[in-house]
């Protein structure tokens, strides 16, 4: 199973789901290339830890999380299905 940016976060929530159900031995391999998967940017990070690159990135995030997420931004930014990168230990 193989995914590039926005779908490394589908291939990422596909093997957490696998995971969940005791199926993951379904796939043999899975990649999530570049994936869309932190919540660095709605963290609440103040502004100037971010670097020179990251920083124009900031707003488009925040505005796609508000888009994706049915919940408030203080709730969705712990979302580990928005952000699989909370998935925990257990799954991964």
């Amino acid at each position: 199973m193989f995914g590039e940016s926005g779908g490394a976060w589908i291939t990422t929530a596909v093997g957490m789901m696998l995971a969940e159900r005791n199926e993951s031995h379904l796939v043999q391999f899975q990649l999530a290339l570049i994936p869309q998967t932190g919540n660095l940017y709605v963290r609440g990070e103040a502004r100037e830890s971010f670097t020179p690159y990251e920083e124009p990135n900031i707003e488009a995030v925040q505005e796609m999380a508000k888009m994706l997420s049915k919940d408030a931004p203080e709730v969705a930014k712990n979302d580990r299905w928005l952000w699989t990168n909370l998935m925990g230990d257990e799954l991964a």
